[in-house]
């Protein structure tokens, strides 16, 4: 055990690291995993409005959910990242008017993962990786409108009209 409580890296017999969850905010070197994790949400409601400044919440439950490293409540804003590591994200989402967006981590915007439109076009994506350290866990995820996003009525049954997918990549 390090000086945190963080025992050392094991290795199971195909080689994988084993997961090492640390007891205090300070996360030795040897705090890394191997393992994948992973969540799909997304949202059906229409019409929707998010104004600059809040986010785009999910209605639907996770599926698939891989691991406990990050958790989701249906009708949520956020996602809640309880492991440190290395993260990729992707994200969609139809719209009626241009727009800007952003993935926000314990209130401050990642780096590169702002994303906007111009005119004419209906479907906005954004992807890229960002880094959850040990002091920053638990980690509150958004995906933020930063100018306003209008989600126009759908048809029925509604289809998936915004959705976010995060894989624990290390």
């Amino acid at each position: 055990m390090s000086k945190c409580g963080c025992k050392k890296l094991k290795r199971t017999k195909d080689n994988h690291k084993v997961v090492c969850k640390p007891k205090c905010n300070k996360c030795p070197k040897e705090c890394t995993c191997g393992c994948n994790e992973f969540i799909y949400v997304n949202n059906t409601s229409t019409p929707l409005t998010v104004t600059p400044g809040n986010s785009l919440s999910f209605n639907n439950p996770p599926s698939p959910l891989i691991g406990d490293g990050i958790q989701f409540n249906a009708g949520s804003s956020y996602l809640t990242i309880t492991e440190a590591g290395v993260y990729s994200y992707n994200y969609y989402i139809i719209y009626n008017n241009v727009i800007t967006t952003a993935l926000f981590l314990n209130g401050k915007e990642l780096p590169g993962s702002r994303y906007g439109n111009i005119a004419g076009h209906v479907i906005l994506t954004g992807q890229g990786i960002f880094i959850v350290k040990c002091k920053d866990v638990p980690g509150v995820l958004q995906l933020q409108a930063v100018s306003q996003i209008i989600i126009p009525a759908g048809i029925v049954p509604p289809p998936v009209n915004a959705s976010l997918f995060v894989n624990r990549i290390n």
